[in-house]
Protein backbone atom coordinates (compact mmCIF):
# COMPACT_ATOMS: atom_id res chain seq x y z
CA UNK A 1 0.00 0.00 0.00
CA UNK A 2 2.61 2.30 0.98
CA UNK A 3 4.89 1.32 -2.21
CA UNK A 4 1.04 2.32 -4.39
CA UNK A 5 1.06 5.68 -2.35
CA UNK A 6 4.61 6.51 -3.41
CA UNK A 7 4.04 6.05 -6.46
CA UNK A 8 1.19 8.19 -7.23
CA UNK A 9 2.92 11.05 -5.49
CA UNK A 10 5.97 10.55 -7.42
CA UNK A 11 3.45 10.67 -10.69
CA UNK A 12 1.54 13.76 -9.10
CA UNK A 13 5.02 15.67 -8.38
CA UNK A 14 6.81 14.48 -11.92
CA UNK A 15 5.81 16.80 -15.19
CA UNK A 16 3.68 14.37 -17.38
CA UNK A 17 5.62 12.41 -20.01
CA UNK A 18 4.52 13.81 -23.02
CA UNK A 19 5.80 17.35 -21.76
CA UNK A 20 8.71 15.82 -20.61
CA UNK A 21 9.70 14.13 -24.04
CA UNK A 22 8.63 17.52 -25.84
CA UNK A 23 10.94 19.51 -23.36
CA UNK A 24 13.61 17.09 -24.49
CA UNK A 25 13.13 17.29 -28.16
CA UNK A 26 12.95 21.51 -27.62
CA UNK A 27 16.63 21.38 -25.79
CA UNK A 28 18.17 18.89 -28.74
CA UNK A 29 16.91 21.14 -31.57
CA UNK A 30 17.72 25.10 -29.94
CA UNK A 31 21.35 23.04 -29.05
CA UNK A 32 21.13 21.70 -33.35
CA UNK A 33 20.09 25.24 -34.00
CA UNK A 34 22.93 27.41 -31.86
CA UNK A 35 25.40 24.95 -33.87
CA UNK A 36 23.84 25.54 -37.24
CA UNK A 37 23.92 29.11 -36.93
CA UNK A 38 27.45 28.87 -36.41
CA UNK A 39 27.79 27.24 -40.07
CA UNK A 40 27.63 29.01 -43.53
CA UNK A 41 27.12 26.40 -46.16
CA UNK A 42 24.30 26.32 -48.35
CA UNK A 43 23.10 23.26 -46.44
CA UNK A 44 23.46 24.12 -43.05
CA UNK A 45 21.44 27.21 -43.92
CA UNK A 46 18.57 25.29 -45.11
CA UNK A 47 18.78 22.63 -42.41
CA UNK A 48 18.76 25.88 -40.25
CA UNK A 49 15.26 26.96 -41.27
CA UNK A 50 13.98 23.54 -40.85
CA UNK A 51 15.05 23.40 -37.67
CA UNK A 52 13.79 26.57 -36.57
CA UNK A 53 10.33 26.01 -38.07
CA UNK A 54 10.54 22.54 -36.28
CA UNK A 55 10.84 24.69 -32.82
CA UNK A 56 7.88 27.18 -33.69
CA UNK A 57 5.72 24.00 -34.33
CA UNK A 58 6.92 22.17 -30.74
CA UNK A 59 6.48 25.41 -29.24
CA UNK A 60 3.03 25.38 -30.23
CA UNK A 61 2.71 21.99 -29.37
CA UNK A 62 4.07 22.12 -25.97
CA UNK A 63 2.96 25.89 -25.11
CA UNK A 64 -0.83 24.74 -24.35
CA UNK A 65 0.70 21.62 -22.45
CA UNK A 66 2.44 23.25 -19.65
CA UNK A 67 -0.18 25.80 -19.51
CA UNK A 68 -3.05 22.99 -18.33
CA UNK A 69 -0.02 20.79 -16.61
CA UNK A 70 0.91 24.59 -14.59
CA UNK A 71 -2.70 24.75 -13.83
CA UNK A 72 -3.42 21.56 -12.83
CA UNK A 73 -0.19 21.67 -10.34
CA UNK A 74 -1.58 25.08 -9.21
CA UNK A 75 -5.08 23.43 -8.24
CA UNK A 76 -3.36 19.92 -6.33
CA UNK A 77 -0.97 22.59 -4.47
CA UNK A 78 -3.93 24.78 -3.31
CA UNK A 79 -5.61 21.28 -1.74
CA UNK A 80 -2.78 19.95 -0.42
CA UNK A 81 -2.53 23.55 1.48
CA UNK A 82 -5.80 23.30 2.49
CA UNK A 83 -5.43 19.32 3.58
CA UNK A 84 -2.68 20.53 5.82
CA UNK A 85 -4.16 23.67 7.47
CA UNK A 86 -7.34 21.28 7.96
CA UNK A 87 -4.51 19.24 9.99
CA UNK A 88 -3.49 21.79 11.74
CA UNK A 89 -6.79 22.74 12.70
CA UNK A 90 -7.92 19.64 13.68
CA UNK A 91 -5.02 19.01 16.21
CA UNK A 92 -5.96 22.60 17.70
CA UNK A 93 -9.42 21.28 18.55
CA UNK A 94 -8.10 18.25 19.38
CA UNK A 95 -5.79 20.08 22.18
CA UNK A 96 -8.52 22.77 23.40
CA UNK A 97 -11.26 19.69 23.85
CA UNK A 98 -8.27 17.98 25.87
CA UNK A 99 -7.67 21.25 27.70
CA UNK A 100 -11.46 21.83 28.04
CA UNK A 101 -12.06 18.47 29.68
CA UNK A 102 -8.67 19.06 31.75
CA UNK A 103 -10.82 22.11 33.82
Amino acid sequence: MDEACSNVRVQLDSKPENIDTLERQRVRLQVEEQALKKEKDPLSAARLAEVQKQLAALEDTLRPLQMKYAQEKERLDNIRRLQNKRQELMVALEMAEQRQVGI
